[in-house]
């Protein structure tokens, strides 16, 4: 099981996440695109290499975000907007793969699932001054993409803050 730690960088314009794993080495970076109405956001690795793009789709009745890996849309993000506790799923355009992610009441903890089975889980620390959310990912998925989704759901959280 990998463990990290992702923490949101006060201040900074569009959006700048730090990730690092449980010794505290930097392993990937997130950077959103300042004044952009779709919150389009990246996360590189250590090496500066872009693993995974998303940007938010305007003009839509759900919250709905696209994945992009490579440059090529490869998931589907969106919020089923009734659910309690609060429900998103997740869809490959590529193929049949796909996967939900559950929260409590409050929205402090999510836990991923793929079918009945929970392959991670994500705990927000609170009251905290900036976002920081610990992340427990089983070995064998895709560490970038489940920190790739975190993302989307502290966006989308800003987001529904911001229209009060």
């Amino acid at each position: 099981m990998k463990h990290y730690k992702i923490e949101q960088k006060p201040f900074a314009i569009g959006g700048k996440y730090i990730i690092t794993d449980d010794q505290g080495h930097e392993e990937y970076m997130a950077k959103g695109k300042p004044f952009s109405f779709r919150k389009h956001t990246s996360l590189a690795d250590s090496l500066g290499n872009v693993t995974y793009e998303f940007h938010r789709q305007l003009f839509s009745w759900k919250q709905n975000f696209f994945i992009h890996e490579n440059g090529d849309p490869a998931y589907r993000l969106f919020k089923n907007r009734v659910s309690i506790p609060p429900e998103i799923f997740i869809e490959s355009l590529q193929d049949s793969d796909a996967f939900y992610v559950k929260g409590n009441f409050w929205g402090m903890e999510y836990d991923f699932y793929k079918g009945e089975e929970k392959f991670a889980s994500v705990s927000k620390n609170f009251p905290s001054f900036v976002d920081t959310y610990h992340v427990k990912i089983d070995d064998g998925h895709d560490d970038a993409l489940v920190l790739t989704i975190v993302l989307i759901i502290d966006v989308m959280k800003d987001s529904k803050k911001k229209k009060g």
